[in-house]
């Protein structure tokens, strides 16, 4: 049976249990959308984390008693909801400078660095809230083999893009920050980025599986994505639900949903969104399977009956004229 818990004067938490579980998660989450589909008056914002929301009001409006009670009704019969997302696979250097507390897990648990490493990559990760700074993605998921305690001394800067972790936690830092948990390697890849319309890389629900590389590939790819060249498209490993690509839409062409919905907008150019009758494409690479294709043109053109053309710049610096609506 849910708790519900007074935040102030303008919150309630609605929690769940005290556990980091799968299944706890999809309860909080499956909260999380009855409530959205509620549309109660005076809500602002739901904050779901591991094991409860916190849903924000305005202390103005009247019956914040009445609403704690709706609250706990909807949580009573919401059904659990697992959310749909994908999974990534996401390169990393271990050990040495890029994750200094790799050498101390590696002793603690009796296991060379490199099963420790090879552990790592081998685990799938849950993506169950972000939080502590903008794209800090909290994930479940590591064995309990390797759970460590925090550091006693936390570090007063840890490197952006670092890999770490802590219990049966991991995370990756996406700026440069105190913290103490530890770190084991670093991520070429930037995990946020606040130009884009959806600006963390990961979210509530996707999976995240690591890839280890060497320190000459590290780099490689370090540059390309600082230079808007990197396909984060070819980052997932396998699609789910978030993922449809060559989707049939009643009435309109092929409507193509490539990678992740990230879009770039600037002031000359509008911001397209997941409606029948657009393309959108993130990445440097057409797909395969679009290639050769008579709707597709130039890499990034499709064109659509109301004839009114539109552009948009994905993650990867592409820029891409749609025709649509």
């Amino acid at each position: 049976m849910a708790r519900l818990l007074p935040l102030g004067d303008a919150a309630w938490t609605v929690e769940f249990g005290d556990a980091i579980d799968p299944a706890l998660h999809a309860r909080v989450m499956g909260f999380a959308r009855a409530l959205d589909a509620a549309a109660l008056p005076g809500v602002i914002e739901a904050v779901p984390t591991f094991r409860s929301c916190t849903v924000h009001f305005d202390p103005l409006a009247d019956g914040a008693d009445t609403l704690g009670v709706r609250l706990l009704e909807i949580a009573a019969f919401a059904p659990a909801a697992a959310l749909a997302g994908r999974r990534w696979r996401i390169p990393v250097l271990f050990g040495d400078e890029a994750g200094p507390d790799l050498a101390d897990m590696a002793a603690h648990c009796g296991r060379s660095e490199r099963d420790v490493a090879e552990t790592m990559t081998a685990c799938v990760f849950r993506v169950y809230m972000l939080g502590f700074m903008p794209g800090f993605p909290y994930m479940g998921g590591l064995p309990d083999t390797l759970a460590m305690p925090r550091l006693a001394t936390p570090r007063k800067a840890v490197p952006a893009r670092s890999l770490a972790v802590t219990g049966t936690l991991c995370a990756v830092y996406p700026f440069a920050s105190p913290g103490g948990w530890r770190l084991l390697g670093r991520t070429p890849v930037e995990l946020f980025d606040a130009r884009l319309a959806s600006p963390a890389l990961f979210a509530p629900g996707y999976e995240v599986m690591w890839q280890a590389v060497d320190a000459a590939e590290f780099a490689r790819i370090e540059t390309e994505d600082a230079a808007g060249r990197l396909d984060r498209a070819a980052l997932p490993e396998e699609a789910h639900d978030l993922d449809r690509t060559l989707r049939r839409q009643p009435g309109h062409e092929d409507q193509v949903l490539h990678g992740r919905v990230a879009i770039e907008a600037r002031p000359d150019e509008v911001l397209l969104g997941p409606e029948p009758g657009l393309q959108w494409i993130e990445g440097g690479v057409l797909p395969e399977a679009l290639r050769g294709r008579a709707d597709v043109r130039d890499g990034r053109r499709n064109a659509h009956p109301d004839g009114a053309e539109r552009t948009t710049r994905s993650r990867a610096g592409i820029r891409a004229r749609a025709r649509g609506r």
